[in-house]
């Protein structure tokens, strides 16, 4: 207590050392005033000593006073231009003239104590304060000055920590040079629509002619303005006008820029570069929840349930007076049907002004990730997850870790899939990567393969051991293989150290096909042949080379001789898909073709090897008179002699040209045939082939043999004969 029997705040005295706690933030006439500065109570200062706290709020009345505070002057300005705003502040005084305020220090709601005394120069007040003897704006502005820890730090401190101190609510701050003059005339309009408390920030100047334009329409440079209306004009040809409100006046200049100010759109657009906007609702209450910071970077996944469709600000608040808190946020609705969780939205915090503004149409389980990284470097003990909605949210942090990282999966795989970007891998083979599409420190990338029979491998390595850790599939180093079979699918979830730095990476990717695809790529020759051996002459094996391993082609052209053959490989990192023991037995007949697989063991191995040793032995095919009589007669060519009772057959068997003569009349045939040109065809006993067939006998059967059993024989023949009566 004070002499006089006020309260005095021991936490923010009434002394020097609460005006100016760091000297640099301050010009050199700002410094001398500061200095010659009293503190004096409310009631001895002209015009306050009724001690009105709030009975008129009206921006016409607010003034800024003679120090560079405009920033905070012009927060309350914006907020007055709805006067109940002020009222539920709630600015109390108890009978000890100690004054309490309703604030939201860390964006939670809090009762801020001050007193009752403010500096002044000359019985005058230095800094903000209303020309109605109104004690609401000074008292408002020593609570911010408490919380940041003296007045000098107030000076062109950003409006949206302003806001968020006296309403709780979050700002978001729109740049000029980011948004189209059509589209920031659209959203200008709509937020004050919606009755939002709105700054507009004034361009810098870099020129002398720039200082005269802004001074010609009344401008000051770099500097807040509330927004106190938006109107149509329809008599003039500028439809849009913009009402500014400036509370300060440049105390040593000549011009006065004090009180309104009314531009055309285009004209405040151009003039103009950001925006910050406060979307408080009064409707909406808070439910917050404290996350302890234990380590460098924490996960608290958090669940909540809403019982109705609603919308809802998210947010990580922090004390803003201290560094920012690198932070992410990441919300996801639990579907009834799959019981896995599906991605909303996510963000990341990079420095104060963050939040996520969702309309949540599902009543139901929700689940939200907050993400707190170098929290401890930056000195902050605590920070709190803030829902503002129209309903108070029960909200819990889940302590099992390993439904923790079940839910986290969960929502990675309904991201990826929702917002990764789509690369075609292979035919019907897909992968969706999260990188830049989510603004977290998470990343996931799902696979997707509709093909009936390829699988894939897929490695990805990444540059930068200390930028990525992988959490599922978990592995000890910064890279994750995956295997995803036909109509199978994979998802990896992520996390990344590093969240501004650029990840780079190598990818390998391998196809595992099936035996019967490779096999129509190598007879369309659309994989590469590394070798084609001739084993003898008609006899060969291609080795075919893919991207898990080799296929083997053995083909027998020979049209007579069977291949009986064994082939032992030694392999480095290959297996024999056919048999374990890395032999393979093949029995190959006349014009057959067979295939073996060797497959990698481990496809990410870069050394896969193959030598082969092989016995084999070629015979001829053997068959008795008989068969071969029975298989002319049977499908040979047949020409027939007047009568029909006697006819010749011809067959190729074997590679070996066969003749046979038939005799169903009742004389002896005697035949002479000339064999013309016979080729690749052994002929002993000459061209001629001179035979006599007596009647209804078994007939009589000529074959000459295929010289080469690799060539093609072919053969014609002349006809001379003579039928005689069977005596």
């Amino acid at each position: 207590m004070s002499d006089t029997g006020y309260y005095i705040d021991q936490d923010f005295l009434p002394e020097y050392s609460s005006l100016i706690f760091n000297p640099g933030k301050v010009t050199k006439l700002e410094l001398d005033t500061w200095k010659s500065a009293i503190w004096l109570h409310y009631s001895e200062i002209r015009g306050y000593g009724k001690g009105k706290i709030a009975n008129v709020v009206s921006v016409d009345k607010l003034m800024q006073g003679q120090m560079r505070l405009s920033h905070f002057t012009t927060v309350l300005a914006s907020l007055a231009t709805i006067p109940r705003r002020i009222h539920k502040l709630q600015i109390t005084e108890d009978s000890k003239g100690a004054f309490e305020v309703n604030t939201f220090p860390m964006g939670f709601s809090a009762r801020t104590k001050i007193d009752g005394y403010f500096p002044c120069v000359n019985n005058s007040l230095v800094f903000t304060y209303s020309n109605a003897g109104e004690l609401w704006p000074m008292i408002l502005e020593k609570a911010w000055a408490k919380y940041l820890g003296s007045y000098c730090n107030v000076i062109n401190v950003n409006p949206s920590l302003a806001f968020t101190f006296l309403t709780g609510f979050p700002s978001i701050v729109l740049l000029h040079s980011q948004i189209k003059g059509p589209d920031m005339r659209i959203l200008l309009s709509n937020y004050y629509s919606k009755k939002f408390p709105i700054v507009c920030t004034s361009s810098k100047i870099t020129t002398s002619d720039d200082n005269l334009q802004f001074k010609s329409i009344g401008l000051i440079p770099d500097h807040p303005y509330a927004l106190i209306s938006l109107s149509e004009d329809n008599t003039t040809e500028e439809k849009l006008f913009v009402q500014l409100r400036n509370v300060w006046k440049i105390v040593d200049s000549k011009d006065t820029f004090i009180g309104d100010i009314r531009l055309s759109f285009d004209k405040y657009y151009k003039y103009f570069t950001e925006v910050t906007v406060c979307k408080y609702i009064e409707r909406y209450v808070q439910s917050t929840l404290e996350l302890p910071l234990d380590s460098d970077s924490v996960q608290y996944p958090i669940k909540f349930k809403i019982e109705k469709p609603c919308h809802m600000y998210v947010q990580v608040l922090e004390d803003y007076r201290k560094a920012p808190i690198l932070s992410g946020l990441m919300v996801a609705y639990q579907n009834p049907l799959t019981d896995l969780f599906d991605y909303l939205e996510s963000g990341q915090q990079t420095s104060h002004e963050f939040m996520l503004e969702l309309e949540l149409n599902k009543p139901g389980r929700y689940v939200c990730f907050a993400n707190i990284y170098d929290a401890l470097k930056s000195k902050h003990d605590k920070a709190i997850l803030s829902i503002s909605s129209e309903e108070k949210i029960e909200l819990k942090i889940i302590k099992n870790k390993e439904k923790a990282n079940e839910y986290l999966y969960s929502t990675m795989r309904s991201c990826a899939i929702q917002k990764g970007k789509k690369v075609k891998l292979a035919p019907g083979i897909y992968q969706y990567d999260t990188f830049g599409a989510l603004k977290s420190e998470y990343s996931a990338v799902y696979y997707l393969n509709l093909s009936p029979s390829t699988a894939l491998y897929y490695e990805a390595n990444y540059k930068d051991k200390d930028a990525i850790q992988i959490l599922s599939p978990a592995e000890t180093e910064p890279r994750y293989r995956v295997h995803i079979l036909p109509r199978g699918e994979c998802s990896v979830c992520m996390k990344r150290s590093k969240v501004t730095k650029k990840i780079q990476y190598n990818v390998k990717t391998l196809l595992d096909r099936p035996k019967e695809e490779l096999i129509k790529l190598a007879q369309n020759e659309a994989i590469n042949c590394v070798n084609e051996t001739e084993i003898m002459d008609g006899f060969q094996y291609k080795v075919y080379q893919h991207d898990i391993g080799f296929l083997f082609e053995f083909k027998n052209k020979s049209t007579n001789l069977k291949f009986i053959g064994t082939f032992e490989f030694t392999l480095t990192n290959l297996r024999l898909v056919e048999d374990k023991d890395n032999v393979f037995k093949i029995e190959l007949k006349p014009k057959e073709i067979k295939y073996c697989q060797l497959k990698a063991i481990d496809p990410f191995k870069a050394e896969i090897k193959y030598s082969v040793n092989y016995q084999y032995d070629s015979r001829g095919i053997n068959r008795s008179e008989e068969e071969i009589i029975e298989e002319v007669k049977t499908s040979g060519q047949e020409v027939k002699f007047p009568g029909n009772d006697i006819s010749i057959l011809s067959k190729y068997i074997d590679g070996n040209y066969c003749v046979y003569v038939r005799n169903k009349s009742t004389k002896i045939l005697e035949l002479t045939l000339t064999f013309r040109k016979p080729q690749n065809l052994e002929c002993k006993d000459g061209d001629e082939w001179k035979v006599i067939v007596k009647p209804r006998d078994k007939g009589a059967l000529k074959v000459l043999k295929q010289i080469h059993p690799f060539s093609e024989a072919e053969c014609a023949f002349g006809i001379a004969y003579a039928l005689k009566a069977n005596n």
